[in-house]
């Protein structure tokens, strides 16, 4: 499979302008579209070539052993809370079991939870609905409550 110019740019702005550097699986294909179109891989190239005179240039920070290891062993740490933190139920379930006896298990309090849902959208849907009675004219009242407009159109008639 032949390399194209767009995926030697792409390699060569992520892996440097040293073959070397790049990944094994890749390489040949670089190094034939290299023979193939000199003139383009070296105008590629040269950017990046730049870019690895430059970095060669920088001083070289000396990694401390000690701050490594306290990194990877805190990452792992973390991790592994997170993982803990991920089976435990979430905190609101906690809290209803908590108000449960001991040996009542989750079903009360899964039962408690409907039974707030159902109390809360009740008296969520009552002040939407009640609020959108306050918007509307009385025949979108009397539409609302006896179905559409027409069967009650005399006595809106008889109101006027």
């Amino acid at each position: 499979m032949e390399m194209s110019e767009q995926d030697f740019a792409r390699h060569a702005l992520a892996y440097g302008a040293a073959l070397e550097r790049w990944p094994d699986a890749v390489r040949a294909q670089a190094a034939a579209f290299l023979r193939q179109h000199p003139q383009t891989a070296r105008r590629i190239l040269q950017p990046e070539s730049d870019v690895d005179a430059a970095l060669a240039l920088a001083p070289v920070q000396k990694v401390h052993t000690a701050l490594e290891e306290r990194i990877l062993r805190d990452f792992d740490q973390v991790m592994r809370t997170r993982k803990a933190s991920a089976r435990r139920p979430a905190a609101w379930l906690s809290l209803l079991a908590s108000l449960m006896p001991d040996r009542a298990g989750p079903a009360p309090a899964l039962g408690l939870l409907m039974a707030l849902l159902l109390i809360f959208g009740f008296m969520g849907g009552y002040a939407g609905y009640a609020s959108a009675l306050d918007k509307a004219s009385s025949s979108e009242i009397l539409a609302m409550a006896f179905g559409n407009g027409d069967s009650i159109a005399g006595l809106e008639d008889a109101s006027s």
